[in-house]
């Protein structure tokens, strides 16, 4: 049988399964395997239209200033403009002539701009406006409108004028847009309007500049942005936005909080940091009052999920649609305190408890007090110093009868590498407790034990050394049964 033979969503559902490599080699064996390669090979685009210095990683050019303009406000001279090589310039605009080009562009689905570190060179006065350090910048966002498929664009470290923000407007396809350490240019007024359902900014400072830019009715996810008082007047209401990661000032928590019934539909809340003094800190308290801070009815009437910091649970768990907690790490008798403010047990079945200091027998006892209907648990254990007598205590506390998962990490102050710990014992008598619990994960920072019961009854179970954190995250991503981040690791041999 010949290659034609066969059809072509056959041949690509068999190359979505090779590493790149193999489809590099692959496009020499036949022509028709170059055809049908296509839409593998050139879904995803790495551009790279500036050089900067690891110091200068906050560098941020605009073709706008003759000058590198800074978060900080502060100007490089024009002798430091970011410059590569001519070299580098023409096979740059070679490359990117070529991925938008008519026989590639179309195939193109994402897109990562950002600078890339390295060394760079000073301009020189002879080099002419073809050196300009925005060439390649303002070349890439002239051929834009050439990725028509596009549905996602990660943009690292540029300023927004009203020719770029056009741009991203004819792009009908795109829907998801995350940028890094972009400013928008407040100079200039913006017309243009973006037909995004997921939009995250980062390291950008204030989100007023943006939400002209953006189409209230059709967000669905926002990340990043920072809500205080000031802009509640200027903000719209979101209502499809289910998703939302932001950071607010906890010294002005009350009156920033009602900016919150601008995201009615929000299911999904993270509260990252707070902005204090243009540094973020995720456990300054919340001020102390009369009263525990309550949120209204109206706000945020259907949360299910919540992340944030510790002192700010009790203004979220009393939700009733509220089934999912996380913490950032915190203090454990910090922990216990939030938990008092709200004498009612709650209805939340998953929970993650990030959390460091001593962890006694009614630390547990007040936990599964407050949440008896657990379905999930991870608990992350800081500064442990007897992991032994932890886990001991944790058994013979009081039982969940309707615990499913657990995923324990403990952090000790030490690591004895050469007395690993048998956790078997702990395993056997945590599961004769636990007569529901189908996955069992933990970690203390030298192995892993694991222990799951499979759809057909079987089980698997097995230890391993390994103290790396990347790769016990990795593991434990695939034991949970969820994937990792997309990531679009480079071709290197292709063009």
């Amino acid at each position: 049988m010949i290659p034609e033979q066969v059809p072509a969503d056959v041949w690509l559902e068999v190359f979505r399964w090779l590493p790149p490599d193999n489809i590099l080699h692959l496009l020499a064996t036949h022509r028709t395997f170059r055809y049908l390669c296509r839409p593998i090979l050139f879904a995803h685009f790495d551009f790279h239209p500036y050089v900067a210095r690891p110091r200068d990683r906050r560098l941020l050019p605009f073709s706008g200033f003759t000058e590198q303009v800074f978060f900080a406000s502060l100007f490089d001279p024009p002798d430091r403009l970011c410059h590569p090589p001519v070299q580098e310039v023409c096979r740059s605009l070679e490359r990117l002539n070529f991925w938008s080009s008519d026989d590639i562009a179309p195939f193109v689905r994402s897109c990562h701009l950002s600078r890339r570190l390295g060394s760079r060179r000073k301009r020189d006065a002879s080099d002419g406006d073809k050196h300009s350090p925005f060439i390649l910048l303002d070349a890439f966002f002239e051929r834009l409108a050439s990725f028509t498929e596009m549905q996602r664009l990660y943009i690292d470290g540029v300023c927004f004028t009203p020719m770029q923000a056009a741009s991203l407007s004819r792009l009908s396809r795109l829907t998801r847009l995350d940028t890094h350490e972009c400013i928008v240019d407040d100079h200039e007024a913006f017309s243009q309007v973006w037909g995004l359902a997921r939009f995250s900014i980062r390291t950008t400072g204030s989100f007023t500049p943006w939400i002209s830019l953006l189409r209230s009715d059709l967000l669905r996810e926002l990340e990043g942005v920072e809500l205080i008082g000031e802009i509640c007047i200027l903000m719209p209401t979101f209502p499809n936005v289910y998703k939302l990661a932001a950071s607010m000032d906890f010294r002005t928590m009350a009156q920033n909080v009602t900016i919150l019934s601008k995201f009615p539909a929000v299911q999904i809340f993270e509260l990252k940091a707070v902005r204090m003094g243009g540094m973020f800190w995720e456990s300054t308290p919340l001020p102390a009052g009369p009263s525990p801070l309550v949120l209204p009815s109206n706000i945020l009437p259907v949360l299910q999920d919540y992340s944030g910091a510790c002192d700010t649970l009790h203004i979220f768990i009393p939700r009733a649609t509220l089934t999912r907690l996380s913490t950032f790490p915190c203090r454990a008798e910090n922990f216990l305190r939030q938990l008092a403010k709200n004498p009612e047990p709650t209805g939340i079945t998953s929970l993650k408890v990030d959390s460091h200091g001593e962890f006694g027998a009614a630390w547990f006892d007040t936990l599964f007090g407050f949440f008896p209907h657990l379905v999930e648990l991870e608990i992350i254990f800081r500064g442990v110093s007897e992991a032994t007598k932890l886990l001991e205590t944790l058994v013979h506390d009081r039982t969940l009868p309707s615990l499913i998962r657990l995923v324990l990490s403990l952090r000790p102050h030490y690591r004895d590498k050469s007395n690993p710990r048998d956790y078997v014992p702990f395993r056997d008598a945590l599961l004769a407790r636990c007569p529901t619990l189908t996955a069992l994960w933990l970690w203390d920072g030298i192995n892993v034990l694991w222990w799951r019961r499979l759809t057909d009854k079987t089980v698997d179970q097995g230890t391993q050394p390994q103290s790396d954190y990347k790769i016990v995250n990795g593991m434990l991503s695939d034991f949970c049964g969820t994937q990792n981040p997309i990531s679009f690791p480079p071709l290197r041999d292709l063009y």
